[in-house]
This record gives structure tokens, sequence and C-alpha cells, in this order.
């Protein structure tokens, strides 16, 4: 006799092996079979063509932009290791308001003469750049500049160091 169990378990495989049964999604004959293989074919064949198209396109621009004036001259790439100096950072800068005072006024030469503005003469001739800030270029005239972000990011360094360390310090 037949257990329920066993019976359940017999429903549950398939009597006839995969190699012999039909699939259901494919076509069942020659001819739409040939076709559906044919135009994935093609459409594999247009993704190809459009990836190469596509890279072909993107070095081309690449190169092209490379080629294009800028401001900016070509910088070396090399790793540089950072040494702690205990004029710019140092574990009593915040012990008081006149030690936080003292290192910040250390980091004074870290910043450029025009803090951190270039002046470019001839920005028409660049495709690539923005409109420019109109700052304080000297004592009595205001002109259009660029603020480099190095800069920038020190300023807010400084503005961060005055208001955390808790002293009061207020920068100008």
């Amino acid at each position: 006799m037949v257990s329920l169990e066993q019976e359940e378990e017999k429903e549950a495989f398939l009597d006839v092996p995969l190699s012999h049964r039909q699939d259901e999604t494919a076509p069942r004959s020659g001819w739409p079979r040939a076709l559906a293989l044919y135009l994935r074919l093609a459409l594999e064949l247009a993704m190809a063509a459009v990836i190469a198209f596509l890279l072909v396109k993107l070095l081309r621009d690449s190169s092209q932009k490379s080629l294009t004036p800028s401001p900016v001259p070509p910088f070396p790439r090399k790793t540089y290791t950072f040494k702690e100096d205990t004029r710019y950072l140092n574990e009593d800068m915040f012990a008081s308001r006149e030690a936080t005072i003292h290192t910040l006024h250390n980091w004074v030469e870290l910043s450029a003469r025009a803090r951190g503005y270039v002046q470019i003469p001839n920005r028409a001739s660049y495709n690539d750049l923005v409109e420019p800030y109109t700052v304080p270029v000297n004592l009595t005239h205001d002109g259009p500049a660029y603020m480099m972000s190095v800069f920038h990011q020190l300023h807010c360094l400084v503005s961060l160091v005055a208001v955390l360390g808790g002293h009061g310090y207020v920068l100008t």
C-alpha cells in the first residue's frame, strides 16, 4: 500500500526526463525558431555596434578635450607624504584663545597673497571657464577673478577651527 506521503512525493517529480520534454517557450516549428535566432543575432550585433561607436566617440572626445587650451598648467603626478608639523596642528592649539590665534596665524603663510583668487586676462579664449567672481583685486578696484579650491578649503578650515575652538575668536 502506498502512503499519502509517498504519493505526494511521486507527484512532485516529473516522469519525463528533461532531455525529452519540449520547452513551452520555444517555438515548435523550425521556421519561427530560425527567425528568432536570426533576430537575436541581429540585436546582439546591433548592441555591439552601438557599444563600439560609443567607445570610439568617448576616446575621440577625450583626445580632443586634452587639446583644448586650459589656463591650468599640467601638474606632474607624484605621491607626497605629509609629515606632522606642530606649527599648524598641535595638541595645545585649543587650550586657550591665544594658542588658537597663534596656530591660525601660522596658517597665514599657507595662503596666497591674493587670498586664492587668480585673474585670467584672456579668459574668453578658454571655452570651459564659467563666469568669474567680482572680487577686490587690489585696494582700489574690483575685478573678475576665479578662486582656487585649495585656498577656499583652507579658509573654511580656519573658520571651523576658530568656531570650534570655543574661545570666541571671530574671523574678519
